[in-house]
């Protein structure tokens, strides 16, 4: 009960901020808009040699807490992106929002309107929202979001490094790294997971991305797992985290007949999991979605379509830290993610569903030349078995780790945060002698 009454409090406290910058919206004003943006301003550690301002989102939110508690010399304060979003949203006029995205954002006389409106509002709010927060430098997870534009561009004019600590681009390893031709990078550094990002993105000569503005630190997050001794799993618990439609391989996919074939496969291998967690109520399954609601509400129709009742030991969530979640957890399940290399870390035994016929070749497939890591199922037999024998696994071989961990996040060192930190205070101290 006083979990259910804890989101109530925490949902009416999310509308209630929106309602808040809605309403400074409406009475057209950069500095109510700035103040009620400190409001929603949330810190992740209290102290440091300088603030960043960060754009939250959950995954990305995890690297910024790492650099906050392996490093320690930057303090960090977070407004989620979607109170940006808002904003924006608002400068722009029904047409211009229906039709831009990220794909397009960066075309010749397109939305402009809509864009300058949102870059000179954002250039009186800024040095308001400087002042109550003093904030040094801007740090987001990506670079391509469409409400980070402008902003970028009003840092720039106004001397506050943009930093992208880029927690996207797996496309290197075979994906559709076409969709990064039409971005554009704003900002003063890149800072990317691993050399294969960074040779993807110069290669495809995206616009502002150039050699001298691209860092590769490795993955902030992962340093939690490199830090602690790993604990012993929670008896019961599997952690799946979901895949959605859109995402990741279908992109590949251009036969019609062929991508239907695989929307399809995608659902049943959600059913299979579901199905097992019902065979086995003494097994506690959680399936983990990306935050933004969609993802919920896909698999939620996969529960409702292939499920009769409720489980007790199924639990949904668009929330909680991965980190958390897999070391408390016997197996990981998922596809082509992060939360995978995480699993790696961990030494936890991980499942995937065997989608390799999908697309023409593995090079989209990060564990292509690593099999051993993990185990490919194609019904529900070979879960079974591969539950049954889970006690059995003694972790992975020591060499063959370290070889993929440092393909994948450049250093198995632990020291990913050391090196972020390094270039944002870098930066931090270029700008501010620029401005002398």
């Amino acid at each position: 009960m006083a979990e259910v009454i804890g989101k109530i409090f925490y949902k009416l406290e999310l509308l209630a901020k929106d309602f808040l910058l809605r309403a400074t919206l409406f009475l057209g004003s950069p500095r109510l808009t700035a103040w009620a943006l400190s409001l929603v301003a949330g810190e992740v550690n209290s102290r440091g040699e300088f603030t960043v301002l960060c754009m939250g989102r959950s995954i990305f939110i995890n690297d910024v807490k790492a650099l906050a508690s392996f490093s320690g010399r930057l303090k960090y304060v977070v407004i989620h992106r979607r109170y940006w979003k808002t904003i924006f949203y608002y400068c722009l006029d029904d047409d211009e929002k229906s039709l831009i995205e990220e794909a397009n954002y960066h075309q010749p006389n397109f939305c402009e309107k809509g864009k300058k409106k949102y870059f000179d509002y954002l250039g009186k709010l800024l040095p308001v929202l400087q002042t109550k927060l003093g904030f040094a430098a801007v740090l987001s997870g990506n670079f391509g979001y469409v409400e980070q534009q402008e902003l970028a561009a009003v840092c720039e004019k106004n001397n506050i490094p943009f930093i992208v600590l880029h927690k996207e681009a797996m496309d290197a390893y075979g994906g559709d790294a076409r969709r990064y031709q039409t971005l554009k990078f704003i900002g003063t550094k890149l800072l990317l997971y691993n050399e294969k990002i960074k040779e993807m993105l110069l290669a495809l000569n995206v616009a502002g991305i150039l050699a001298g503005k691209v860092e590769v630190v490795g993955m902030p997050r992962a340093d939690f797992y490199f830090a602690r001794t790993i604990r012993k799993p929670k008896d019961g618990q599997i952690v799946f985290f979901s895949f959605y439609p859109e995402d990741k391989l279908l992109s590949l996919i251009s036969d019609k007949t062929q991508h239907r074939l695989a929307q399809v496969q995608y659902a049943d291998f959600h059913k299979l999991v579901m199905n097992f967690a019902k065979r086995h109520p003494e097994v506690k399954l959680i399936i983990k979605t990306k935050s933004s609601h969609h993802f919920v509400q896909y698999v939620e129709g996969i529960i409702k379509e292939n499920l009769s009742e409720d489980l007790k030991n199924l639990v949904l969530t668009n929330s909680g830290d991965s980190f958390e979640l897999i070391l408390d957890s016997q197996i990981v399940i998922g596809f082509n993610s992060t939360a995978l290399i995480e699993a790696v870390i961990a030494g936890r035994p991980i499942i995937c569903p065997d989608f390799r016929g999908l697309a023409p070749d593995n090079s989209w497939d990060v564990f292509a030349d690593y099999g051993e890591f993990l185990r490919y199922v194609r019904s529900e037999e070979d879960l079974e078995k591969y539950w049954s024998s889970v006690s059995q696994f003694r972790g992975f071989e020591p060499k063959q780790k370290k070889v993929f961990l440092t393909k994948l996040l450049f250093n198995s060192d632990g020291q990913a945060s050391k090196r972020a930190e390094t270039e944002i205070l870098t930066a931090i101290n270029e700008y501010r002698i620029k401005s002398l």
